[in-house]
């Protein structure tokens, strides 16, 4: 293992931030850039690299899979953006279903280092990560509540007209809207915050405390809706974990890990005071919480138990048979929440399409913990000469947005031997929905199937 290099998977918003932070830190000597979209990893590797004269040399490169095995972390940013009005847990499929192809690669490697997830929900997907990789519980480590606790920091500072390097306080639980403040272990160097609250003037502390963990929790939504994404933070506290892992530092921070007991909670990950060097996690550090505080904590594990739980689903792609035609026409009439073309097929049709040569009917057939689902998806695809055409592509309300439409476009890009794809898109129609489908996916918009 290179102890002096890291990779990062996944070059958007918050990859490309941490890279060049990572970049700016002198930890690291060789960092590898990782994404589904080359050129866009290479991009971003020759634009930070061309800031080295102003920070030391590094080599700095986009790579693949191969290229991260010996790396002593390995940083996954890779994932669906948070949208304005969506929350961290409304990502949860559609993330599982990404990690599904990225965590299976790092399973083949003989990967010694540290996993650092950091895309969101990032305690679920910290989950998703250490039972995919198969990576020891405790080389597996999410970015957790830092950032909330850092956000945390910040407004108590700002409040207290004090630095706030000097207030020692954590959020745990979720990275999310249910996180907690252990108000009650909050202090200013010793000084208990309500004391030093007191001290500055401050006395109507319930109405103060709720105001500062509502900023604390909203600021991303805030910022989201402003700049579209958040991501100097996190990269900072990226560079942050990193620091305690690469010199073995032995910090407490609030890293999202597996818990097995601690706590009292099981087979979850959730964010809480955690020893962490070069290892990983050496162990967990009990905190003081109220009655309150433990309740809200019990809550919490009960719902990422239940959004783990939900995510043991069971997916089938295969190529369609006649018998199932007549469901797959059933799909074309209902899936008007994801129907990209809008056409609507008879049996006969479908029966058409399957006879002929000129197209292949490829289906996605599910089911989780509550029963076989049947066929929740179905694509036709033409070949004309040397283009790959998607007529159409479908998926049941009961699945839309879960992540479901990768699997479906997985299965049909290895059918096509990584040929491009192309999608009919006429731009003059009033159908976003498709035009932003087809570009997030890469795939090229033609204006007919000629």
């Amino acid at each position: 293992m290179n102890q002096r290099k890291v990779a990062v998977i996944g070059c958007g918003f918050v990859g490309a931030a941490t890279a060049f932070t990572l970049m700016q830190s002198k930890l690291f000597s060789e960092l590898v850039l990782l994404d589904a979209n080359f050129d866009k990893a290479d991009g971003e590797a020759k634009d930070i690299a061309h800031g080295m004269p102003f920070a030391g040399p590094m080599k700095i490169y986009a790579g693949e899979y191969k290229d991260i095995a010996d790396a002593a972390i390995v940083i996954v940013t890779a994932g669906a953006n948070q949208k304005p009005g969506e929350t961290r847990l409304d990502l949860v499929h559609k993330n599982v279903a990404i990690y599904e192809k990225i965590m299976p690669q790092i399973a083949a490697l003989d990967f010694q280092g540290i996993l650092l997830i950091v895309s969101n929900p990032v305690d679920i997907l910290t989950y998703v990560a250490a039972k995919l990789s198969g990576l020891p519980k405790e080389r597996v480590i999410g970015s957790g509540t830092v950032l909330d606790t850092a956000r945390l920091k910040y407004e108590l500072g700002r409040h207290l007209s004090v630095d706030n390097r000097s207030v020692h306080s954590f959020i745990i639980g979720e990275h999310g809207d249910s996180e907690i403040v252990a108000w009650s272990s909050t202090n200013v160097s010793g000084i208990p915050v309500h004391d030093f609250c007191e001290m500055r003037g401050f006395y109507n502390h319930d109405t103060a405390m709720e105001e500062i963990a509502s900023r604390v929790k909203n600021s991303a939504y805030d910022i989201i809706q402003k700049k579209q994404a958040t991501y100097y933070g996190i990269a900072m506290s990226v560079k942050r974990i990193c620091e305690c892992i690469i010199r073995d530092e032995k910090s407490i921070l609030p890293v999202s890990t597996v818990l097995q007991g601690a706590y009292g909670i099981e087979d979850v990950a959730l964010s809480m005071p955690t020893i962490v060097g070069f290892d990983g996690v050496e162990t967990h550090v009990p905190i003081s919480l109220d009655q309150k505080e433990r309740e809200k904590e019990k809550l919490i594990y009960k719902s990422v138990d239940e959004y783990n739980q939900s995510l043991q689903t069971e997916c089938i792609c295969e190529f369609a048979e006649e018998s199932q035609a007549e469901r797959i026409s059933e799909l074309s009439f209902r899936t008007n929440q994801f129907n990209l073309s809008g056409e609507h097929y008879s049996v006969n049709e479908i029966l058409g399409f399957l006879s002929g040569s000129d197209y292949k009917v490829f289906i996605l057939q599910a089911k989780d913990k509550y029963g076989d689902m049947g066929i929740v998806g179905a694509a036709v695809v033409g070949e004309k000469g040397d283009k790959y055409i998607i007529k159409n592509f479908m998926l049941s309300c009961r699945v839309f947005d879960r992540g479901f439409e990768y699997i479906l476009l997985d299965t049909i890009r290895k059918c096509v031997k990584g040929k491009m794809l192309y999608g009919i898109y006429n731009k003059t129609e009033k159908n976003e929905m498709r035009g932003t489908f087809y570009a997030d996916n890469r795939i090229k918009c033609i204006d007919n199937i000629v």
